[in-house]
């Protein structure tokens, strides 16, 4: 297809790939992803790209930046007879036209379960998407019905030097994640990577992407991840705690079990006043709720996955939220959902435990608003937005007997 230019001038797809295929040919990868975003954000001069033509070149640009060729995969490589038999296998599955099954087993290779070869995490990721693709009955545009699983998270100065650690964690997961992003605030760090501390950068050649943006304080977390990928799982975590192995895997579980609901490893129970308002934030309890319901609240720490256009579109409107809840992203977020129709449970094989990091706590937010401030939060949202309140009393008023916690 050709696309006509803000200059007049027609450009096509494919020469815009070529461009880009031979900045990729001079080693000039940095200068290649740089033309690659501004034909994702639509700059004039920069022909459409087909977002799995995007994303496919992006991820092999990001491998070579690391001084990795295609194979790269240090902990999992492909090796000997028994790696080929594997691949092998899943191709003649494939083949058959049994994409579930070749995904099942692909899934099997990936948790290293016995019997099943190790296979290289980028043959692994590049079949998945072609098994998903064909699943679909879509050709290689079908990338919505299967969409991409992002892990996306924030730091800032003061906790930055123990961010490696949470992140680690989440580059270790059974269930790998298609991105692991960083979010960080040009402003904080104005030297961007020279000004970020060497552990940290040595998780981006194990699959960290380190991404800046404008100083959405507690927001960065997703509000970036929303406007750049609207069609991913996106599924939020803290930096400044440890997640469990399955962290990702029960997440991912859930929302298979229940697509149309948002899916928290951690949650509190809305609790309403007879007077017809909410009770004190405080006295909201946790919950562990498996039934999707508008008075879950998920909160950030535990994990917290959103399907694609889970939320309001007014969850991207800075001034408000910077306005009404500059430092209840949780309480805001949960908002969009309810107002987006959708509900709120906790994962169905629910264990989640806190593990947080020595020496994170100390400059967390919580202790500088408290949760009292919370409390302020939740009233000016309910003010712009009085049907949430209409909501919650209509599913109080359902709620037939009190939750099993």
């Amino acid at each position: 297809p050709s696309y006509v230019t803000a200059d007049g001038s027609q450009v096509t797809e494919m020469s815009g790939l070529s461009a880009l295929f031979a900045l990729e040919k001079a080693g000039r990868y940095r200068e290649a992803l740089e033309r690659l975003d501004q034909h994702r954000r639509g700059e004039p001069g920069f022909s459409p790209i087909s977002a799995f033509n995007l994303n496919l070149l992006e991820e092999r640009l990001r491998a070579r930046l690391s001084g990795f060729s295609k194979e790269a995969a240090p902990e999992t490589p492909d090796k000997g007879p028994s790696a080929t038999r594997g691949l092998s296998a899943l191709f003649a599955l494939e083949k058959a036209g049994r994409y579930r099954e070749a995904l099942e087993r692909l899934d099997q290779h990936r948790r290293g379960a016995p019997g099943f070869s190790p296979i290289s995490p980028f043959n692994l990721d590049l079949l998945e998407k072609r098994l998903r693709a064909r699943l679909s009955g879509f050709s290689k545009e079908a990338v919505s019905a299967h969409p991409e699983l992002i892990v996306s998270l924030t730091s800032y100065p003061s906790r930055i030097g123990t961010a490696h650690q949470a992140i680690e964690t989440l580059l270790a997961q059974t269930k790998k994640a298609d991105r692991v992003i960083l979010w960080l605030a040009d402003s904080e760090f104005p030297r961007r990577e020279k000004d970020l501390p060497e552990p940290l950068l040595n998780l981006v050649p194990r699959g960290l992407r380190i991404e800046w943006c404008a100083d959405l304080k507690s927001y960065k977390k997703i509000i970036p991840a929303l406007r750049k990928f609207p069609e991913a799982l996106i599924a939020i975590a803290d930096d400044d705690n440890r997640y469990s192995r399955d962290w990702l895997q029960k997440l991912y579980d859930s929302y298979l079990a229940h697509p149309e609901a948002i899916h928290a490893s951690r949650m509190r129970r809305i609790v309403l006043s007879d007077d017809g308002w909410l009770r004190a934030y405080g006295r909201w309890p946790l919950s562990t709720s498996r039934i999707p319901s508008v008075l879950n609240l998920a909160t950030g720490l535990g994990g917290v996955l959103y399907p694609p256009r889970s939320l309001h579109e007014d969850v991207l409107r800075e001034e408000r939220f910077m306005t009404l809840a500059p430092c209840g992203d949780d309480l805001w977020l949960w908002a969009m959902a309810v107002l987006n129709g959708r509900k709120i449970k906790a994962t169905d094989d629910y264990a989640f435990v806190a593990q947080p990091i020595v020496g994170s706590q100390d400059s967390a937010l919580w202790h500088r608003h408290g949760r009292e401030e919370n409390d302020t939060q939740v009233t000016r949202i309910l003010e712009r937005y009085p049907q949430l309140l209409t909501e919650l009393f209509q599913a109080q008023a359902e709620t037939l007997q009190p939750e099993d916690a």
